[in-house]
């Protein structure tokens, strides 16, 4: 799995469990679970 940087302050599964989102102070990423990769960063 990719890493997220800072700290998570909180995590979600989308409705389909194949995606999981974290968030940090600053980041939002969105992650492909079957990969273990970072898709998207906001």
């Amino acid at each position: 799995m990719d890493k997220q940087e800072g700290r998570i302050s909180c995590i979600s599964w989308d409705t389909s469990g194949y995606y999981l989102i974290t968030g940090s102070v600053d980041t939002i990423r969105v992650w492909k679970v079957s990969t273990g990769h970072a898709i998207h960063r906001l």
